[in-house]
């Protein structure tokens, strides 16, 4: 403005003298203005969350109108260059899945996506069509008006235009009767819901199968839990009247009771019966009812046999390994008996002699057996060898017949 003065031949301004107060000054009222200008009060009469929501940044612009996850609100990122490697770009073929005809066509494309499936395939989207048999078809599908060729042709033409209607009636046979847009709509869709309705009904006999098998499944398992359940309560009765002793007097008397021979039967295994799969090595399993000594007996007599404790569980082998046991059950029972009746009979034989000693009474020899030791050149009997099986604690039998005859000729003696 100076400069335009003096050309006008305009008087000049008086100009102040530039000092370094003067400097000083206007640059603090610079410093003032761009302060004030850059704080911004909150309007009086306006909540704090209000006025919050005006400015969300440093730069006071105003809030985005949509929801974005950058930092810059609805500003776009500036691109970053040279900070990373350029991705190579190769001119490559590629196959397009929705063409039938194999046509191959190129384009552009990176070189780490070679190999790939075509990106734009996921867009072929196809739709499902039913499809019916003659069995179908002459039970369910027949219709007045319709005869079964048009009603392929129709299928066909909407598989084929994937259910563009104006083009599937532009290009319905010309030979066939002439029908509009909505016949053509209201055959293919009535079709459509009979064929869905037998589907769906298939479906429900399937899963009715399953929830039956699944049934008969859990009856099953609740059967042969309860089995076991039995079982096992059987047992826990077998076990507490096992453990319940008799009184000392009861023992005693059990114990001088000889058995009887209507009692020796041997073993008596019971039958297997189940109605789901079982082990055939079940039936050699001992009853419960056997003891603990004729357990013993049995597996000394099967090791001088040479023969296994646990055969193989053939179908024979059961049956026969079966009698095998019962039998030595038997001879073992017998074997009792006949001890008891001997001893009775030496008894007897004894308190003859106290009473009537001027007279010996004979017994003759098939009434008696060898209560003496064995021969060392005689190898030991079976019957024998089942006679000598002892459970622990137990005194030996011969021991025990010993003391009673002594303690019968102590009475004798007594009475005498």
């Amino acid at each position: 403005m100076a400069d335009v003065r003096d050309i006008l031949e305009l008087e000049r301004a008086a100009t102040p003298e530039v000092s370094k107060e003067l400097i000083l000054g206007l640059r603090r009222e610079g410093l003032k203005k761009k302060k004030e200008k850059e704080v911004m009060r909150r309007p009086e009469g306006m909540h704090r969350e209000l006025y919050a929501l005006l400015y969300s940044d440093s730069n006071k612009d105003l809030p985005p109108l949509l929801p974005t996850d950058n930092v810059q609100g609805y500003k776009s990122v500036k691109a970053k260059l040279g900070m990373k490697r350029v991705r190579a770009w190769q001119w490559m073929p590629f196959t397009n899945p929705a063409r039938k005809d194999g046509a191959i066509l190129h384009h552009w494309r990176r070189t780490c996506d070679q190999g790939k499936e075509y990106p734009f395939a996921m867009f072929n989207k196809k739709i499902e069509f039913l499809k019916y048999t003659d069995v179908e078809y002459s039970e369910h599908l027949l219709c007045d008006g319709w005869t079964r060729s048009e009603t392929d042709t129709l299928f066909d033409l909407c598989q084929r235009f994937d259910l563009r209607w104006p083009v599937i009636h532009d290009r319905w046979p010309s030979h066939l009767t002439s029908r509009s847009m909505e016949d053509l709509k209201e055959r293919y869709y009535n079709v459509t819901n009979i064929l869905k309705k037998i589907e769906e009904e298939q479906q429900l006999i399937n899963e009715l199968r399953k929830i039956e098998a699944r049934k008969k499944e859990r009856e099953k398992k609740t059967q042969d839990l309860q089995k076991l359940i039995n079982a096992d309560t059987d047992s826990r009765k077998m076990t507490k009247t096992t453990k319940k002793k008799p009184p000392q007097t009861k023992i005693a008397k059990l114990e001088s009771a000889p058995p009887s021979l209507e009692s020796c039967t041997g073993i008596k295994f019971p039958d297997v019966k189940s109605s789901g799969v079982s082990l055939r090595s079940q039936r050699m399993k001992l009853p419960a009812s056997v003891g603990q000594k004729k357990v013993k007996a049995i597996e000394q007599l099967l090791a001088e046999l040479n023969l296994e404790s646990n055969p193989m569980a053939v179908e024979e082998v059961c049956q026969m390994f079966n009698d095998l046991r019962s039998d030595l059950v038997l001879m073992y029972d017998l074997r009792t008996v006949l001890l008891n009746y001997v001893f009775e009979l030496q008894t007897l034989k004894h308190q003859f002699d106290s009473l009537t000693p001027d007279k010996v009474l004979e017994i003759p020899e098939a009434l008696t057996i060898n209560m003496g030791e064995e021969s060392p050149s005689r190898p030991r009997a079976i019957s024998e060898m089942i006679d000598a099986v002892a459970t622990p604690n137990t005194p030996n039998r011969k021991r025990k017949a010993a003391l009673e005859q002594s303690n019968v000729l102590k009475k004798i003696k007594a009475r005498t």
